[in-house]
C-alpha cells in the first residue's frame, strides 16, 4: 500500500466546486439524468455556485450547519427549475 504525505479534505467545497472538471461532470450529469434532462445546465451551474443570500445569512448566523447549507443550496437551485426533490434525499 502506498503511503501518502498529504491528505486533503474539502469540507467547504472550496477545492472541488471551483474546478473545471466538477463543472464538466455536473453539466454532463444534468444532461443525462431523467429529472434534469433538458435543463439549462449552464444556468443551473450558475445558480449552484451563487446561492441565495438568505441561505448564506442563515449559515453565517448559525441557523444552518454547513451540511444543511449544502443541501438547501442544491434544493434551491433545483427548485428554480421546478425539479422538486425532498431536501432529506439530497446528499452533498
Amino acid at each position: 500500500m502506498e503511503k501518502y504525505s498529504l491528505l486533503l479534505f474539502d469540507l467547504d467545497d472550496t477545492l472541488l466546486e471551483n474546478s473545471s472538471w466538477f463543472d464538466d461532470g455536473l453539466v454532463q450529469t444534468l444532461a443525462e439524468h431523467p429529472l434534469t434532462k433538458g435543463m439549462d445546465e449552464q444556468q443551473f451551474l450558475k445558480k449552484i455556485k451563487q446561492p441565495p443570500r438568505f441561505l448564506i445569512d442563515k449559515l453565517v448566523s448559525g441557523e444552518l450547519t454547513t451540511f444543511e447549507f449544502k443541501r438547501e443550496r442544491w434544493k434551491s437551485a433545483l427548485d428554480s427549475f421546478e425539479v422538486n426533490i425532498p431536501c432529506r434525499t439530497i446528499r452533498s
